[in-house]
């Protein structure tokens, strides 16, 4: 999957004859199945999910059912624009490696997808707004990140910066949403900038030669698979100490800091594992499987230790 610049997309796939022919558009619930897939369930999903701890996290509680639902909503629809932009830009590059995905196989239309991703952001600012003008910002900001990523960077060798820059804008923008800001949370940047990083380069990870040979840069392009992959798994390591040495030094509850490292580091000894006894693309897809939730399960437990 790789975004282009607006109005520069890649050529269109060669007539029958002389390239694939266009798949047959699929019926019912095959559709619908595919159709669904352009939100890119799994992490509109998992944000979200970390939205709704992070609230809990942030208000010692529950923050009310409207606040917790909103702030669920916004990422939803922040999450399903960035993934519909996505999808949309690269329509023309999945036709030839992933014809299986909704705007290829037809389940969804590239008007309609287009349409679709103007009306999540446009949900994702509105809701964002009912939180007033600071955390508005900061969640606006998170969607921005990830449709310059889609548009432009992650043909780049800067594409790892937008989840290093992305993934701490979520803890503050909850903490701010919620009016329970403070200044140790600052810490958050150091690590979800390591943290992000290597998140990037993990889901980058298993498409880096099917993306490598369509033309694509990115920051796993520039390490090349061997060094992508040790920045991956070297960057999630260090990350994690670098949450639990700072939690220490900040006073954290000693006991939910050690045990959200060590859950973390069960996660990414588990996606090593994996690749250790079959390397491949299928490896590395479960590796990112692991360590997008132990991301979330580090962030999660080290601010709930935040005294």
């Amino acid at each position: 999957m790789v975004p282009t610049p607006a109005g520069r997309e890649t050529a269109p796939l060669p007539s029958a004859g002389n390239g694939p022919a266009t798949p047959e558009r699929p019926r019912g619930v095959v559709r619908l199945s595919r159709a669904l897939r352009i939100i890119h369930p799994f992490p509109t999903a998992l944000n979200a999910v970390a939205v709704v701890m992070l609230a809990l996290v942030a208000a010692r509680g529950s923050p009310g059912g409207g606040a917790l639902a909103r702030l669920a909503a916004t990422m939803l629809a922040a999450q399903s624009a960035i993934g519909i932009v996505n999808d949309y830009v690269d329509r023309f590059l999945d036709a030839r490696t992933k014809p299986w995905k909704p705007i290829p196989s037809g389940a969804v239309r590239p008007d309609v997808a287009r349409w679709l991703g103007i009306a999540a952001i446009v949900l994702a600012l509105v809701l964002g707004a009912t939180f007033g003008p600071a955390a508005w910002a900061l969640s606006t900001a998170g969607m921005s990140v990830g449709l310059v990523y889609d548009l432009w960077l992650k043909r780049s060798a800067f594409s790892g910066l937008t989840y290093a820059v992305a993934l701490p804008l979520a803890p503050l923008w909850v903490w701010t949403a919620l009016d329970r800001f403070t200044p140790a949370l600052l810490w958050i940047w150091p690590v979800g900038l390591v943290l992000g990083g290597a998140l990037q380069i993990a889901n980058a990870l298993p498409d880096i030669e099917d993306d490598a040979a369509h033309g694509v840069r990115g920051t796993a392009q520039w390490f090349g698979p061997t060094r992508a992959l040790a920045a991956a798994w070297g960057g999630y390591l260090l990350a994690v100490g670098m949450a639990l040495g700072a939690g220490l030094a900040l006073g954290h509850d000693r006991r939910v800091l050690v045990l959200g490292a060590a859950a973390s580091m069960l996660l990414l000894a588990l996606a090593m594992l994996a690749y250790v006894r079959r390397p491949g693309s299928a490896a590395l897809q479960f590796g990112w499987s692991l360590l997008a939730p132990g991301a979330g399960v580090l962030a999660v437990t080290w601010l709930a230790a935040l005294r």
